[in-house]
Order: C-alpha cells, then structure tokens, then sequence
C-alpha cells in the first residue's frame, strides 16, 4: 500500500520523506540512464504527428529500456503498422479522459499487458501517467489493471503536487520545478527496489 503523510509516503513497507525524493530519482536515473534517451524519442513520436517509422523506433526503445527487448518485436510483429499508429496516437489523445481509458487502446494491441502498455503510456504522457508492473502492483496493493494504474497515476500526481509545494528539487530537470507523476514513480519503484538513494550530484541531462 501507499501511505501518505505530512512528512512523505511509505511504499513497500519503507517510509520515505519529501526531501528523500531527489536521492531515490537519482538512484532510478543511475541504474536506468536511458531514461531521458527514451523521452526524447517519445517527444519526437509526438512532434512528428506518429509516423509509422517513429512508432516502431518507440516501441522498440521502451521495450528495451523496461528490460525486454524482445517484447517490441512481438508487438511490431503481430500487430499491423496503421493499427499502431492508431492506437499510440488515440492513446495519447484519450490521456485526457483517463489514464485508464488511454491504456486501455494500447491493450487492444496484440502483444502489449498493463506492464508493457503502461511503460509506453508513461513516456507519452510522463505528466499524469506511471507504471503498473508486477513489482508495483506487489508494493501498493493495487491490481495490475487499467483501473489500477489509474488509481496509482492519480497517487502519483497527488505527491508531485506535494512535492512541487515544498519546493523540492526534481534531478529530472523539469520546466519550472515541476514534478511529473512519471517522477514520482521512478523515485518510488527505486524504494520497491531496495536501491540505495543517491543524495548528490547526478541529474538528468537534456541533449
């Protein structure tokens, strides 16, 4: 389960203070450094209106940077490319409406679960969305589900908020300070993870 209170959240049976954050965004960023890599490629899938050749570069950059490669080949392979199109597209227009009405068109494709469809609904929508994987599932209670990754996003976005309050530095280099549910995340999946914080020095880079 996720707890908050005045002073932070617990997750994963670890309480974690508001001025804990950067360190366990930090420790996400050191043993993910991809990260930034692979929302840029999300920003150019967008910039560029979804073409064909873009969605493809995409999923194969999520499917790796989560750890199985050989996911975005299935994906690629079952599923015909304009279905693609369509469906990260109307995906990141149905964000509005509803995490969970935007993950569930990505469920619709041949070869994405809640796991994999969330990591790409989080790089579409870094702002509003997480990721329900198994291992956050496990750590919040939280059935691995649409409904459930938008009862997590929702938490998310509610600590961000509370972290933005505070003033609190985001090693993700935000526009404006800002705090995104996608950075909430990182810093709590890293807990779920026993990975230890780091508390100086690394932010993400943009190129």
């Amino acid at each position: 389960m996720i707890e908050s209170d005045q002073n932070g959240a617990r997750v994963a049976g670890t309480h974690i203070e508001f001025g804990a954050f950067p360190a366990y965004v930090r420790s996400h960023i050191a043993h993910v450094p991809s990260t930034l890599d692979t929302e840029t490629v999300a920003l150019r899938l967008v910039a560029h209106g979804f073409r064909q050749a873009d969605v493809a570069t995409f999923v194969r950059a999520v499917c790796k940077w989560g750890g199985y490669a050989g996911i975005g080949g299935r994906v690629l392979g079952r599923n015909q490319p304009w279905e693609l199109v369509d469906a990260f597209r109307g995906a990141a227009a149905d964000v509005g409406a509803g995490v969970d009405v935007a993950i569930r068109r990505l469920l619709r494709l041949h070869g994405l679960g809640v796991s994999f469809a969330s990591k790409h609904l989080r790089f579409l929508a870094p702002r509003v969305c997480a990721i329900m994987d198994t291992k956050m599932a496990a750590a919040t209670g939280l059935q691995q589900s649409a409904a459930g990754l938008a009862h997590y996003s929702a938490l998310c976005c509610g600590l961000a908020g509370r972290l933005e309050e505070r003033r609190t530095p985001n090693p993700m280099n935000r526009p404006e300070g800002r705090w995104y549910a996608a950075d909430v995340e990182m810093a709590l999946f890293a807990v779920a993870r026993r990975w230890a914080p780091m508390k100086r020095g690394l932010t993400a880079r943009r190129t």
